[in-house]
């Protein structure tokens, strides 16, 4: 009796932590945030060429800070997603107090009517990078955060202070006009974060607008990140897998604007049967999934009026599946419950 005991406790704890393994390994699937990291080889290779020319006393480039990341990040305990993280190099002649944001044309001696005779003795480098993500995602306490650093700065007549501004911006359409959200500015000093934290009430698409001035002069910028791609972010801070499309048949996910009202449609009978013969008609069989693999998706909820028909469904990954190519259906069902 006490050995069939010991048995199925065993078995119990078992089956308890595969289960929690695999829900585990379901949820990392669900939430992918892809970090977008920017120059920072670049900049690797730009002051090693600055030194050859003579521009600089010695090689940089083993003295950045590949890692860097403000030490505010520390607060959210490992729940922080990144998705941009840019560094960059703009020079200035510090005795025109002129910008030149393209380095590579000092190096390749190009295009140099654009340059004001930059002399050697007169250049200062700047490194600035600036980070744009989500601290608490998947919670109610989610937060937009927008950073600016100067890193370093290397040359002649390096300024003392700069002053650092961030803007996040907000809209409800992807490729509507975009409102600024919060802006702040604040001076600070080379390693001196400055932090914008904003709570996420709503689900909008965000951008960020920043810029980074030397000694504070608005016509001395020592470097500035614009915010092009867009992220769409629900009530808790996750991310709407923006330009996604399946694989085999080039389907577009829908992008839904930030402000659908609730619109209930009934979910018909036969949708899946009739999407699996529009797919296979058009793009035969399927080769990067079966059909047992996946759910067929309304892209477009059928709580906010979405429709049953062909178009406005997608086959994705079911629960017990998964691929490096097609979302889980997973991972947009949680996204809505948060809309």
């Amino acid at each position: 009796m006490k050995k069939m005991l010991s048995f199925v406790l065993t078995l119990s704890l078992f089956l308890s932590l595969s289960i929690t393994t695999a829900l585990a390994s379901s949820i990392s699937q669900e939430r992918t945030v892809p970090n977008t990291k920017v120059g920072f080889d670049k900049v690797k290779d730009q002051l090693k060429s600055l030194h050859k020319l003579g521009y600089l006393d010695k090689d940089y480039s083993y003295d950045t800070f590949s890692d860097y990341k403000p030490k505010y990040f520390e607060k959210y305990n490992g729940n922080l997603d990144i998705y941009n993280e840019s560094t960059q190099i703009i020079a200035l002649d510090t005795t025109t107090k002129k910008q030149i944001n393209d380095i590579q044309k000092i190096i390749d001696a190009a295009d140099t009517n654009s340059l004001v005779t930059p002399q050697k003795s007169s250049l200062a480098f700047f490194e600035v990078k600036f980070f744009f993500g989500v601290g608490n995602a998947d919670t109610t306490d989610a937060e937009i955060i927008n950073t600016g650093t100067v890193l370093r700065c290397w040359g002649i007549g390096c300024p003392k202070e700069y002053e650092i501004k961030l803007r996040t911006l907000v809209s409800t359409n992807q490729y509507g006009s975009y409102g600024i959200y919060a802006s702040i500015s604040e001076d600070a000093r080379v390693l001196e974060d400055v932090i914008d934290t904003e709570k996420i009430y709503n689900t909008h698409f965000w951008k960020y607008d920043n810029i980074i001035y030397a000694e504070k002069d608005p016509s001395w910028p020592a470097g500035a990140q614009n915010g092009t791609i867009p992220l769409l972010l629900n009530k808790k801070g996750l991310a709407y897998p923006l330009n996604y499309s399946d694989p085999q048949s080039g389907i577009p996910l829908y992008v839904p604007p930030t402000n659908l009202p609730v619109n209930q449609v009934t979910r018909s009978n036969d949708y899946r049967s009739k999407f699996i013969s529009y797919y296979e008609g058009n793009w035969g069989t399927p080769t990067k999934f079966t059909w047992g693999q996946v759910e067929v998706h309304h892209m477009k909820p059928l709580k906010y009026g979405g429709s049953n028909d062909f178009y406005n469904l997608i086959p994705l990954m079911n629960y017990f599946s998964s691929s490096n190519t097609i979302l889980k259906h997973s991972q947009l069902t949680r996204w809505w419950d948060s809309y």
